[in-house]
């Protein structure tokens, strides 16, 4: 007798591949079982196997059997046999299924702002169609989602401050917002570690259009929505890109300083024109002339116009002509104006006389500042934008307070803080803030003062007189500005 020892049935599992472009996925498989005989005879047993998946099994025995075999195969199950001599029995073993219609395949994914990352699919062979990952593509998209652990629930907020939805894997359906999907088993399927989608599924509720290349193996991501992650890379890159803005109004250094000059250079600007009638050779001029200089450590500035005749006759008249002198920064006085000036107030009127003033010479730019705060969700982050641009940002603690110190320029001031909270969600509150110019800051006093005689070359007609006003607020709050004045005039 011969005797055949260690005689193994061997089914491995050598290579499965999707040729493309054609409706029939994967092709045969085949695995070899060798037997090995210790002794004159020589037995070869194998086993052939059939579909996209083959199995691996053993048989050893001690058996007394000579090099006889055979094989069979059924529709789903392939067997080994060997037949003992003197026996008459013919032992088997089976192997496992070797049809399976869906299997996991690594993809290639890819999104701007998540770039090129390795994502696991399954694909159904009986329906030649590609099946994603739920919580994986939502995790690179940063898409919220809470997963219900055996109950076959997904739901979260889809988007930035977008609506509610909540997959139901078990009854295969999904709602977003106010709509309800339901869809087939075939659409909608549970992994051992996710939850997973068609193409389709992802269209037609999220707008999201998956082209997947097969040649490849990759896939690629469009969508009309700015997906969370691109929302939170813009949020971060205008964070990093804040302008440390400075409200207080900047003096740059002069290259020349200024000099108090008895008499400096000046400009003079002129223009001249002349109109006369055809039937009449005489022709008449007019003119206007506007110029400065520096005179006595200040300036000297004002408009001269006229018009002269042939015939010799000449007339003129200047028009705010007046020596200004300017003391800024000052608390107390800051401009000095002597000539042809106008009173403020009511009453204004024009006069040659005398003005003083601790009003800035450059208009105030900051009124002050202005808190903004707040609670909301604790670790969301705050972001403050003034007049639609980010002026800064932070991170609520852990009871969700957040705190902002807000400069406030004098006019309308826009401001709007932009609320993420860790699952997802947005919310906007806005508010306007107006500063009348006329504002004073907290205990900031002004006066003006003007007085002389007046002048009013409009109306000959008129009597000459004194005229006079004088002016004094003072910025009792940030909210409370009281400012009161008096006029003097001696003509109606």
């Amino acid at each position: 007798m011969h005797y055949l020892r260690n005689i193994e049935y061997v089914v491995a599992k050598v290579h499965k591949s999707i040729r493309i472009g054609q409706l029939s996925v994967g092709f045969a498989l085949f695995a070899i079982i060798c037997g090995i005989s210790l002794g004159n005879g020589a037995a070869v047993s194998a086993a052939v196997t059939s579909g996209p998946v083959s199995y691996v099994y053993s048989q050893k025995t001690d058996s007394e059997f000579p090099a006889e075999h055979i094989y069979g195969e059924t529709e789903t199950y392939s067997y080994a046999y060997a037949t003992a001599e003197g026996s008459g029995n013919t032992e088997y073993r089976s192997a496992m299924p070797q049809e399976q219609d869906v299997d996991e395949i690594v993809l290639t994914f890819s999104y701007p702002s998540v770039g090129r990352v390795y994502l696991s699919a399954l694909y159904d062979y009986s329906e030649n169609r590609f099946l994603l990952p739920v919580l994986e593509l939502f995790n690179r998209l940063e898409i919220s989602y809470q997963a219900a652990g055996t109950t076959g629930l997904v739901e979260g907020t889809f988007l930035v401050g977008g609506e509610n939805y909540r997959m139901n894997f078990q009854e295969r359906s999904i709602v977003l917002g106010n709509k309800t999907y339901n869809f087939n088993a075939d659409r909608m399927s549970t992994g051992p570690t996710d939850y997973y989608l068609s193409p389709e599924v992802y269209e037609e509720v999220f707008d999201m259009y998956f082209e997947i290349n097969m040649s490849t193996l990759s896939v690629r991501l469009e969508t009309p929505h700015a997906m969370p992650v691109t929302d939170r890379q813009n949020r971060e890159r205008a964070r990093r890109n804040i302008e440390q803005r400075s409200f207080e109004r900047s003096y740059y250094p002069l290259r020349y300083d200024r000099s108090g000059q008895i008499l400096g250079a000046g400009f003079i600007d002129y223009q001249i024109n002349t109109a006369g009638d055809m039937s009449s050779p005489s022709r008449a001029f007019s003119y206007a002339l506007t110029g400065g200089t520096n005179l006595f450590g200040g300036a000297l500035q004002g408009n001269l116009s006229g018009r002269y005749e042939e015939d010799g006759r000449f007339s003129y008249r200047t028009d705010n002509l007046r020596w200004r002198y300017g003391l800024n920064p000052n608390p107390y006085l800051t401009e000095i104006n002597a000539g042809q000036i106008s009173t403020q107030g009511p009453l204004g009127r024009r006069i040659e006389g005398l003005s003083l003033s601790n009003e800035p010479i450059e208009s105030r730019q900051l009124y002050g500042s202005y808190i903004v705060d707040g609670r909301t969700e604790p670790d969301s982050e705050v972001e403050l934008y003034i007049n639609n641009n980010l002026l800064d940002f932070t991170v609520a603690d852990q009871l969700g307070y957040y705190r902002f110190e807000v400069p406030l320029r004098y006019g309308t001031t826009r401001l709007q803080t932009r609320i993420f909270t860790p699952d997802g969600g947005m919310q906007s509150r806005s508010r306007e803030i107006q500063i009348p110019f006329m504002f004073l800051p907290r205990g900031t006093a002004s006066y003006n003062i003007q007085a002389g005689r007046t002048d009013m070359p409009e109306n000959p007609l008129s009597e000459d007189g004194l005229a006079a006003h004088g002016d004094i607020g003072y910025g009792f709050t940030d909210w409370i500005t009281a400012r009161v004045g008096l006029d003097y005039s001696e003509t109606e």
